[in-house]
Protein backbone atom coordinates (compact mmCIF):
# COMPACT_ATOMS: atom_id res chain seq x y z
CA UNK A 1 0.00 0.00 0.00
CA UNK A 2 1.48 3.41 -1.03
CA UNK A 3 0.23 6.70 0.76
CA UNK A 4 -0.45 8.83 -1.47
CA UNK A 5 -0.13 12.68 -0.65
CA UNK A 6 -2.89 15.51 -0.89
CA UNK A 7 -1.14 17.77 -3.46
CA UNK A 8 -0.91 14.32 -5.86
CA UNK A 9 -4.83 13.60 -5.27
CA UNK A 10 -6.05 17.11 -5.86
CA UNK A 11 -3.95 16.72 -9.08
CA UNK A 12 -5.46 13.98 -10.18
CA UNK A 13 -8.93 14.59 -9.49
CA UNK A 14 -8.73 17.82 -11.23
CA UNK A 15 -7.11 16.29 -14.25
CA UNK A 16 -9.89 14.41 -15.29
CA UNK A 17 -10.32 11.14 -16.74
CA UNK A 18 -11.62 7.94 -14.92
CA UNK A 19 -9.55 7.95 -11.72
CA UNK A 20 -10.44 11.56 -11.00
CA UNK A 21 -13.53 10.30 -8.70
CA UNK A 22 -11.47 7.68 -6.76
CA UNK A 23 -8.86 10.52 -6.01
CA UNK A 24 -11.43 12.90 -5.16
CA UNK A 25 -13.13 10.43 -3.22
CA UNK A 26 -9.47 9.81 -1.16
CA UNK A 27 -8.67 13.39 -0.49
CA UNK A 28 -12.12 13.84 1.08
CA UNK A 29 -12.32 10.54 3.24
CA UNK A 30 -8.78 12.04 4.41
CA UNK A 31 -10.05 14.82 5.66
CA UNK A 32 -7.33 17.16 7.48
CA UNK A 33 -7.28 20.93 7.71
CA UNK A 34 -4.54 21.04 5.20
CA UNK A 35 -7.11 19.43 2.30
CA UNK A 36 -10.35 21.37 3.13
CA UNK A 37 -9.34 24.00 0.46
CA UNK A 38 -8.66 21.35 -2.15
CA UNK A 39 -11.96 19.27 -0.73
CA UNK A 40 -14.22 22.38 -1.40
CA UNK A 41 -12.92 22.97 -5.14
CA UNK A 42 -13.31 19.57 -5.61
CA UNK A 43 -17.57 19.90 -4.77
CA UNK A 44 -17.22 22.68 -7.22
CA UNK A 45 -15.06 20.97 -9.90
CA UNK A 46 -16.81 21.14 -13.06
CA UNK A 47 -17.16 17.37 -13.34
CA UNK A 48 -20.22 16.19 -11.47
CA UNK A 49 -18.97 13.08 -11.19
CA UNK A 50 -15.56 14.14 -9.17
CA UNK A 51 -18.52 16.30 -7.23
CA UNK A 52 -20.50 13.35 -6.34
CA UNK A 53 -17.34 11.38 -5.18
CA UNK A 54 -15.78 13.91 -3.22
CA UNK A 55 -19.58 14.42 -1.35
CA UNK A 56 -19.74 10.40 -0.57
CA UNK A 57 -15.92 10.74 0.66
CA UNK A 58 -16.92 13.25 3.02
CA UNK A 59 -19.54 11.01 4.57
CA UNK A 60 -16.46 8.71 5.57
CA UNK A 61 -14.09 11.80 6.53
CA UNK A 62 -13.88 12.41 10.58
CA UNK A 63 -13.31 16.50 9.66
CA UNK A 64 -15.11 18.16 11.76
CA UNK A 65 -16.85 20.43 8.78
CA UNK A 66 -17.45 17.76 6.73
CA UNK A 67 -21.43 17.65 7.22
CA UNK A 68 -21.39 21.66 6.56
CA UNK A 69 -19.11 21.25 3.72
CA UNK A 70 -22.04 18.42 2.15
CA UNK A 71 -25.02 20.66 3.11
CA UNK A 72 -23.37 24.08 1.55
CA UNK A 73 -22.81 21.72 -1.52
CA UNK A 74 -26.29 20.60 -2.02
CA UNK A 75 -27.54 23.90 -1.39
CA UNK A 76 -26.01 25.25 -4.10
CA UNK A 77 -25.85 22.16 -6.42
CA UNK A 78 -27.73 22.60 -9.83
CA UNK A 79 -27.16 18.50 -10.63
CA UNK A 80 -29.86 16.36 -9.51
CA UNK A 81 -27.53 12.98 -9.60
CA UNK A 82 -24.63 14.99 -7.66
CA UNK A 83 -27.29 16.11 -4.78
CA UNK A 84 -28.66 12.09 -4.04
CA UNK A 85 -24.91 11.63 -3.70
CA UNK A 86 -24.86 14.44 -1.56
CA UNK A 87 -27.93 13.44 0.34
CA UNK A 88 -26.80 10.45 0.52
CA UNK A 89 -23.31 11.09 2.37
CA UNK A 90 -25.19 14.01 4.93
CA UNK A 91 -27.37 10.54 5.81
CA UNK A 92 -24.58 8.40 5.99
CA UNK A 93 -23.30 11.21 8.40
CA UNK A 94 -26.59 11.51 10.30
CA UNK A 95 -25.73 14.11 13.15
CA UNK A 96 -28.23 17.11 13.56
CA UNK A 97 -26.53 19.21 10.99
CA UNK A 98 -27.40 16.95 8.54
CA UNK A 99 -30.72 15.99 9.46
CA UNK A 100 -31.51 19.34 8.90
CA UNK A 101 -30.39 19.69 5.79
CA UNK A 102 -32.32 16.09 4.72
CA UNK A 103 -35.54 18.07 6.25
CA UNK A 104 -34.88 20.68 3.83
CA UNK A 105 -34.18 18.65 0.64
CA UNK A 106 -37.17 16.53 1.82
CA UNK A 107 -39.33 19.34 1.31
CA UNK A 108 -37.76 21.77 -1.43
CA UNK A 109 -35.69 19.54 -3.87
CA UNK A 110 -36.78 20.13 -7.42
CA UNK A 111 -36.02 16.49 -7.75
CA UNK A 112 -38.44 14.03 -6.65
CA UNK A 113 -35.99 11.51 -6.00
CA UNK A 114 -33.85 13.46 -4.15
CA UNK A 115 -37.15 14.26 -1.81
CA UNK A 116 -37.69 10.13 -1.59
CA UNK A 117 -33.89 9.62 -0.65
CA UNK A 118 -34.13 12.39 1.86
CA UNK A 119 -37.35 11.07 3.24
CA UNK A 120 -36.20 7.82 4.03
CA UNK A 121 -33.21 8.66 5.26
CA UNK A 122 -35.16 10.98 7.80
CA UNK A 123 -36.95 7.58 8.44
CA UNK A 124 -33.95 6.03 9.86
CA UNK A 125 -30.79 3.47 8.56
CA UNK A 126 -34.02 0.59 8.05
CA UNK A 127 -35.85 2.65 5.16
CA UNK A 128 -32.73 3.59 3.35
CA UNK A 129 -31.90 2.15 0.04
CA UNK A 130 -30.64 -1.08 0.40
CA UNK A 131 -26.94 -1.66 0.50
CA UNK A 132 -26.67 -5.23 0.02
CA UNK A 133 -28.87 -4.94 -3.23
CA UNK A 134 -26.67 -5.01 -6.13
CA UNK A 135 -26.73 -5.54 -10.13
CA UNK A 136 -23.70 -6.71 -12.29
CA UNK A 137 -23.38 -5.04 -15.53
CA UNK A 138 -21.81 -6.72 -18.57
CA UNK A 139 -20.57 -4.49 -21.60
CA UNK A 140 -19.27 -5.91 -24.92
CA UNK A 141 -17.14 -3.28 -26.39
CA UNK A 142 -15.44 -3.92 -29.86
CA UNK A 143 -11.75 -4.15 -29.16
CA UNK A 144 -10.81 -2.84 -32.32
CA UNK A 145 -12.18 0.85 -31.37
CA UNK A 146 -9.26 0.26 -28.95
CA UNK A 147 -11.23 1.65 -25.78
CA UNK A 148 -9.67 0.42 -22.43
CA UNK A 149 -10.44 3.01 -19.69
CA UNK A 150 -13.50 4.28 -18.65
CA UNK A 151 -15.75 4.82 -15.97
CA UNK A 152 -19.12 3.75 -14.97
CA UNK A 153 -21.56 5.35 -12.95
CA UNK A 154 -24.29 4.25 -11.13
CA UNK A 155 -27.89 5.03 -10.14
CA UNK A 156 -26.57 6.54 -7.18
CA UNK A 157 -24.11 8.55 -8.44
CA UNK A 158 -20.94 5.75 -7.19
CA UNK A 159 -18.28 6.28 -9.80
CA UNK A 160 -16.41 3.02 -10.23
CA UNK A 161 -13.17 3.22 -12.89
CA UNK A 162 -13.08 0.56 -15.13
CA UNK A 163 -10.38 -1.65 -17.87
CA UNK A 164 -12.09 -4.02 -20.52
CA UNK A 165 -10.58 -6.86 -21.14
CA UNK A 166 -8.39 -7.66 -24.57
CA UNK A 167 -11.19 -8.97 -26.46
CA UNK A 168 -13.37 -5.94 -25.12
CA UNK A 169 -15.31 -7.54 -22.48
CA UNK A 170 -16.50 -5.10 -19.20
CA UNK A 171 -17.94 -6.59 -16.06
CA UNK A 172 -18.76 -4.97 -13.26
CA UNK A 173 -20.23 -6.09 -10.06
CA UNK A 174 -21.87 -4.10 -7.35
CA UNK A 175 -23.67 -1.62 -9.50
CA UNK A 176 -26.60 0.40 -7.66
CA UNK A 177 -30.62 -1.25 -9.17
CA UNK A 178 -31.12 1.35 -11.30
CA UNK A 179 -29.91 3.15 -15.22
CA UNK A 180 -25.79 3.10 -15.17
CA UNK A 181 -24.21 5.28 -17.50
CA UNK A 182 -20.68 4.15 -19.25
CA UNK A 183 -18.13 6.96 -20.28
CA UNK A 184 -14.92 5.37 -22.17
CA UNK A 185 -12.10 6.67 -23.54
CA UNK A 186 -11.44 6.53 -27.14
CA UNK A 187 -7.89 7.22 -28.80
CA UNK A 188 -7.60 10.13 -30.90
CA UNK A 189 -9.38 9.42 -33.75
CA UNK A 190 -12.39 7.17 -32.81
CA UNK A 191 -15.63 8.17 -31.90
CA UNK A 192 -17.41 5.24 -31.03
CA UNK A 193 -17.39 2.10 -30.11
CA UNK A 194 -19.26 -0.44 -32.27
CA UNK A 195 -20.36 -3.53 -31.54
CA UNK A 196 -22.65 -5.90 -31.36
Amino acid sequence: EVDVGAATLTSWALAGGPAAPLAAGALARRGGADARRDVEALLRAPDPHVRAATGSGLARSDAPAATALLAAAWTFEPDASVRRALLDALARRGDEEARTTLRSAADLDPDAACRDLARRALRGPADRAPEATSRAGFVLVDARAGARVGRVVDASGRVVPVVTDPDGVLLVVGLAPGQALLDLAFPAGEDDASGP
